[in-house]
């Protein structure tokens, strides 16, 4: 079980790490909390009792995020590759950070283990960081690549 005071320990880590001010997240009742913290998302739901972690992959795009078989796709292969994605999953959203924004796509964990040491929590989100970088420069094209192939051969072109 992850409680607020947990949560919030996990976050003001991150920030120290990056060099981000953690009294940037908004609150929202009951005990929520959310907010971009360097370049990753914080979404701290009281009620599940999880910290949600984003990290952007493609940015403010309908045109993209709005593909029915993309999403589907991509969870194809983080489930055959959990090690490429952080044993996240891919999401499309708006976050509660950018409410106004349009739907952006993210790789993104679940947190839901309070007795995590903090160490461990930081390597996870370095990990994170560090396969969204991944995700957005390399792989993502790759994956496209073959989801353009892949449609080509259905349709026998």
């Amino acid at each position: 079980m992850l409680d607020n005071a947990r949560a919030l320990k996990y976050t003001t880590a991150w920030a120290r790490k990056v060099g981000a001010n953690s009294r940037d997240l908004q609150e929202a009742p009951p005990a929520d909390f959310f907010g971009q913290l360097g370049s990753l998302g914080f979404d701290y739901s009281a009620t599940q009792k999880t910290l949600v972690v984003r990290a952007y992959l493609f940015p403010y795009s309908t045109s993209f995020t709005s593909k029915p078989d993309l999403l589907p796709w991509l969870n194809r292969i983080a489930s055959q590759h959990p090690d490429w994605v952080s044993k996240g999953v891919f999401e499309t959203c708006t976050p509660r950070w950018e409410p106004d924004k349009d739907p952006s796509l993210f790789l993104r964990i679940d947190l839901s283990d309070g007795s995590q040491a903090e160490s461990a929590v930081i390597a996870g989100l370095l990990k994170l960081r560090e396969d969204a970088v991944l995700w957005q420069r390399v792989k993502l094209t790759e994956a496209l690549d073959g989801l353009v192939r892949h449609r080509r051969q259905q349709k026998g072109q």
